[in-house]
């Protein structure tokens, strides 16, 4: 599990295949094999660290369903890292288990005094998981809904998180990936869709 408060935005060495590597910096000094980290917001496994990189598998899954494949990333590219939360750290953010939903689409970036808002386009079929002040992550980062549309939503963003994570450079068309709150998830399984789940 992870909190969405992004510790790192590091560098994609190069990703080839079902690989991804990512240049080894001072944020992995205390990392093991097989420990978890969220990439972009997906739950990735150390698969080893050597000549200055961390390798991590991809999934088929993974590379279908996210932005972790070469459509997206390439050499230099950056990402958003978060360390796995543990039992005695602090829940600042809100539970997110970096398992992505969907891969949504940044509609528009707009200045609102201090703050950066975001519309982001989802699937019509995932409204159902968002309620207004709810939580949603967004490349791994944990956002406050602030509006709501038919199939997007609207999220507020703060400097210090515009400025240390990916956000910064959206624009209209930046492809994201999206983690529905696990609660809200859950609670509309059991009491609104009979425990039939489906996406």
């Amino acid at each position: 599990m992870f909190t969405g408060l992004v510790s790192l935005v590091g560098t994609v060495h190069h990703i080839c295949g079902d690989k991804l590597f990512v240049k080894k910096e001072r944020f992995f000094d205390d990392i093991a094999l097989g420990d978890s980290i969220a990439v972009n917001g997906v739950c990735l496994t150390v698969e080893s660290m050597e000549n200055g990189t961390v390798r991590f598998h991809l999934s088929d899954a993974t590379r279908r369903t996210t932005t972790l494949n070469p459509s997206h990333l390439r050499s230099g590219s950056s990402v958003n890292l978060e360390k796995a939360l543990t039992f005695n750290g602090k829940l600042d953010g809100h539970l997110v288990s970096g398992h992505v939903d969907t891969v949504g689409k940044v509609i528009s970036v707009s200045q609102n005094g201090d703050n950066c808002r975001l519309e982001i386009c989802i699937g019509g079929e995932f409204r159902k998981y968002l309620v207004p002040k709810g939580s949603v992550a967004v490349d791994g980062v944990s956002l406050t809904v602030a509006e709501l549309g038919s199939s997007s939503f609207t999220v507020a963003v703060i400097p210090v998180t515009h400025n240390g994570t990916l956000i910064g450079g959206y624009r209209a068309g930046t492809p994201v990936n999206v983690e529905f709150d696990i609660v809200g998830k859950y609670l509309y399984n059991f009491y609104i869709n009979g425990g039939n789940y489906a996406r």
